[in-house]
């Protein structure tokens, strides 16, 4: 789990798995990560997430699709730090989520440059 935010005021928890230049590193990573979020019985439901998030929003070989939010650098979090960057009023913090998105960008051409999120990894 790279990850885990929680908030026992607000009965959340999430877990984030962040894939930048590999798949799941051992195999039904993301099906034992589900399994021990099945196990959080003292959080409540639907408010226990996983993430799973990718350059390009591929999924996870094994896991259900059903069960876990899939989400990519190259649309997801480009869109969502394109739009908020444009309401940071604090000079520095503007400056970083701008150099982030050079990184962001940056990893998304050497992923293939891909444009649309798709079901399988890059050949």
């Amino acid at each position: 789990m790279d990850l885990v935010i929680s908030s026992a005021d607000a009965s959340f928890l999430m877990i984030i798995e962040n894939k930048i230049d590999s798949g799941e590193t051992r195999e039904d990573q993301v099906v034992s990560y589900l399994a021990w979020l099945e196990r959080q019985t003292h959080w409540k439901r639907p408010a226990v997430k996983l993430i799973y998030l990718t350059v390009d929003g591929c999924r996870a070989e094994r896991a259900d699709p059903d069960k876990y939010v899939c989400l990519s650098y190259r649309e997801d979090i480009r869109l969502w730090l394109r739009e908020v960057v444009a309401n940071i009023h604090a000079v520095r913090l503007s400056q970083v989520v701008n150099q982030y998105l050079e990184v962001v960008d940056k990893l998304s051409q050497e992923a293939g440059g891909w444009q649309w999120r798709t079901s399988t990894k890059p050949k």
